[in-house]
């Protein structure tokens, strides 16, 4: 036996028990990132976004501003909302010109004025997140960047 051969100090890594880890699947968080960046052509920062707004039914540029990016609309419009709309991953859910009156009613707006666009994820972006999940959870292979 080689001076030191065996210890567990010797070695670059140890894992633990699996009794001692209830969760891990954002182990691998970053190889999906890439792998899903990678074939679907998003950033990051997009990637991000489409977690961030998975459980939402509708959200406006106002919400998404305060609560996952304090950036200017024009810049949201440029990194997020118009990009992903151009995949087909968002949609306009309302818009200002499609509001009827019993939307007037539900949002208390009145003709319309102080009204956003209401976006949300469309049936592509769900099922993409849906893809992520499962990677991340390891019921679908992650690929390799090449």
């Amino acid at each position: 036996m080689r001076p030191g051969g065996n210890s567990r100090r010797m070695r670059e890594y140890a894992i633990l028990p699996a009794k001692n880890i209830l969760r891990n699947y954002l182990k691998y968080l970053r190889h999906v990132q890439v792998d899903i960046c990678t074939q679907y052509e998003l950033t990051p920062s997009q990637f991000q976004f489409l977690m961030f707004i998975y459980d939402l039914e509708f959200f406006t540029l106002v919400y998404v501003r305060t609560h996952f990016a304090p950036i200017s609309d024009n810049k949201m419009r440029l990194i997020y909302t118009k990009p992903l709309m151009n995949k087909g991953l968002i949609d306009v859910y309302i818009s200002r010109q499609s509001v009827t009156e019993e939307d007037k009613q539900l949002f208390m707006l009145d003709n319309g004025i102080g009204y956003g666009a209401r976006l949300a994820l469309s049936q592509k972006g769900r099922l993409l997140v849906q893809k992520i999940y499962r990677k991340l959870e390891g019921k679908e292979a992650i690929n390799a960047p090449e």
